[in-house]
């Protein structure tokens, strides 16, 4: 029982990690995008 639950939450850590990683990196490539047509 114990074990079920930690594998579980386990999981979704990493899934919501992963998301949460190339969710950044789209928002890193936004501001970018931004700053260079603020620059131009």
């Amino acid at each position: 029982m114990y074990l079920t639950i930690m594998n579980d939450h386990f999981m979704r850590m990493i899934l919501h990690f992963n998301n949460d990683s190339i969710y950044s990196k789209g928002r890193k490539a936004d501001s970018m995008r931004i700053n260079n047509l603020i620059r131009n």
